[in-house]
């Protein structure tokens, strides 16, 4: 080890290092990790630094000390160094025991070798195409490959990559080229490693593109369980039906994302070393609502939330609220609740700021009292955030529950992962920090969400149009549902791709429980009580 020390202290070395760092990251994530890794032996503090290959994402929390990266190369049996080499690099996980002096050894966490490689930034599912071209692709890593045939017989695309390198200097191009095909049709003996196979099906899954698994020969056990049960239940034949497409590709990307893109790989290394994971980023819930009859719908919604660390900021609108209706959004929500109370005269965008000035989450989340959302629903935002590299992030209005006709819409859009001009007001989420500098919300009583969005391309932002799967929005006639967004009925069915009769939650992806359902506002349903117009 001590000749390793030596050797990386010679600066030319340590600069042909970099060099290497730079084929795999981009300038300002290769300069974000040299102020969050560095490299220490255990005998020399001084070593010059070895930057992570690979890992790109930015960190929110500092990481605990002693978490550190290096490279090591084998030395002589009593040394008391682990080690390993991958297929492709040399990088390994050291973590350095607190009470460790500086001539203790480092301690390896986790050898790379038994880790997949975590997806990209630059994968993601940006310009998904919903009516692709009819032709299956697959993928090829080794020497030799078979094009397998299609549910119509017809022999797909092969697809060469021959090193990782090949399939990360080009994000860009390899999202674009995936996303040409309708799924991905994938054997074992296409590939030449395990690591390669592994990570070209995440990063093509990554970007909407479906992976059907054959057969998951030593991929149990490396990759999470849940990410191969996706791949190996999906049929081609599933992927004829455009609609029945769109959710396989949005659920595995959603799970690929979660469990194989940067903090939560991070986050398995730290967890295996016994050391603190790196916090998600808190997220602050601001819900206006001006009628107590909703309580029973938006506070379980929010109650059963999987994201980890969140508030809910209810701004109750009006003096038709009592003590009895905020005891029963507390008796849902507990701690997390705070309860801001906001008089009659006060116009919408004045309680969204009320409501702003109580948070206190790095992002905000717009969240309306009489739409339905998934138990995801926030880790989905959280996660579109932290991939789209955009200020404000939101969901598409795709599922219209109309209750006038009882029935369930969807509506036809060409591409929902996009960058636009519009996204569903109610889904919007946006760094707390942002929206203060663009002024807040406007004090206006209604487009408020549209005044933003437009505040925010003034001065120079852009905005994330995501899938609207895991969202239902109600439209209803009925005198306690004025709502804000005014639209027709007729202008909604000019767009419509699909309809189901009835309140249809799982066509949005939509996991609300059938007793919440049932106290949804249906037609002819009486209300509990007669409120004014929706905030």
């Amino acid at each position: 080890m001590r000749q390793l020390t030596d050797r990386l202290s010679r600066p030319f070395l340590v600069e042909a290092l970099f060099k290497r760092l730079r084929r795999f990251c981009s300038p300002k994530a290769a300069d974000q990790l040299e102020q969050i890794l560095w490299w220490c032996t255990g005998h020399n503090r001084t070593a010059g630094a070895v930057r992570s290959l690979g890992f790109t994402a930015e960190f929110h929390g500092p990481l605990t000390e002693g978490f550190r990266t290096g490279t090591v190369k084998e030395e002589p049996s009593g040394t008391g160094a682990e080690h390993t080499t991958s297929p492709e690099t040399d990088t390994i996980i050291v973590h350095l025991p607190a009470s460790a002096g500086s001539g203790q050894q480092s301690k390896v966490a986790r050898h790379v070798s038994q880790l997949p490689w975590p997806v990209s930034d630059g994968f993601t599912p940006l310009g998904f195409r919903v009516t692709p071209s009819r032709r299956f692709a697959a993928v090829c890593t080794g020497p030799q490959a078979r094009a397998p045939l299609d549910p119509e017989g017809r022999p797909a695309k092969l697809l060469t990559v021959p090193n990782l390198a090949a399939l990360r200097s080009e994000p860009d191009s390899w999202r674009r080229r995936f996303q040409q095909y309708r799924g991905l049709l994938d054997h074992a003996d296409n590939h030449r490693n395990l690591h390669l196979r592994a990570a070209v099906l995440s990063h093509a899954a990554a970007v909407g593109l479906p992976v059907c698994l054959s057969d998951d020969r030593g991929l149990r056990g490396f990759l999470p369980d849940e990410v191969l049960d996706q791949w190996l239940n999906v049929s081609p034949a599933d992927l004829r039906d455009p609609c029945l497409r769109q959710r396989i590709a949005f659920s595995q990307w959603s799970t690929v994302r979660n469990t194989l893109s940067m903090r939560p790989m991070w986050n398995r290394l730290l967890a295996s070393s016994g050391t603190e994971v790196l916090p998600c980023r808190r997220i602050s819930v601001l819900l206006a609502t001006r009628r107590p009859g909703m309580i029973r719908i938006w506070a379980p919604l929010l109650a059963s939330q999987n994201y980890p660390d969140f508030e809910v900021i209810a701004a109750l609108h009006g003096s038709a609220f009592t003590g009895e209706d905020e005891a029963a959004a507390r008796a849902w929500l507990g701690d997390r609740l705070t309860v801001v109370r906001v008089p009659d005269r006060c116009v919408l965008g004045e309680v969204l700021n009320r409501a702003t000035a109580a948070a206190s989450g790095e992002l905000v989340v717009k969240w309306d009292d009489d739409d339905l959302y998934s138990t995801r629903h926030l880790s989905d935002l959280a996660g579109i955030y932290e991939h789209a590299g955009t200020p404000i992030v939101g969901k598409t209005i795709e599922f219209i529950y109309l209750a006038s006709s009882d029935c369930t819409l969807r509506l036809s859009l060409n591409s929902t992962e996009r960058r636009g001009t519009f996204a569903s007001g109610n889904t919007l989420c946006l760094a707390r920090e942002d929206l203060l500098k663009l002024g807040g919300w406007q004090p206006v009583p209604n487009s408020v969400d549209t005044r933003l969005i437009r505040e925010m391309f003034r001065q120079g932002g852009q905005l994330y149009r995501a899938a609207g799967f895991g969202h239902l929005v109600l439209r209803s006639l009925r005198g306690d549902h004025r709502h804000t967004w005014k639209v027709k009925e007729k202008f909604l069915r000019r767009y419509t791709r699909d309809e189901r009769p009835g309140a249809d939650a799982n066509f949005a992806m939509v996991d609300a429980p059938a007793d919440l359902l049932a106290r949804w506002a249906y037609p002819g349903q009486p209300a509990t009580r007669q409120e004014s117009c929706v905030a």
